[in-house]
């Protein structure tokens, strides 16, 4: 459980940005669960102070969007981040395994 949400009666106006956040949690790796519930619920705050007529749907899309937007981040990572074995016929990407 998320330490935000199981103090989710403690938050007066964010109940809303706790439950949509909490939705999120689990479609994210395990040590980056906290960093986006909160990543979440600020952005989900500047969305309402944005329109006037935020709804669920609205805040909704929004959180799915920072979650695809965590897992393009996250590829971009793998890609710039792989590693060079090298071996007897020369030196190999990791993942790839393309000669070099």
């Amino acid at each position: 459980m998320s330490w935000l949400y199981d103090r989710i009666k403690q938050l007066d106006g964010y109940k809303l940005y706790a439950e949509i956040a909490h939705r999120f949690r689990a479609k994210v790796l395990p040590q980056d669960r906290d960093d986006i519930e909160m990543e979440i619920i600020i952005k989900l705050k500047e969305e309402v102070d944005r329109h006037t007529e935020a709804t669920p749907a609205l805040l909704t899309v929004c959180a799915q969007s920072l979650v695809i937007a965590y897992w393009r981040k996250k590829y971009r990572e793998q890609r710039r981040f792989c590693r060079l074995y090298e071996g007897d016929k020369g030196e190999l990407i990791a993942g790839k395994w393309e000669f070099i």
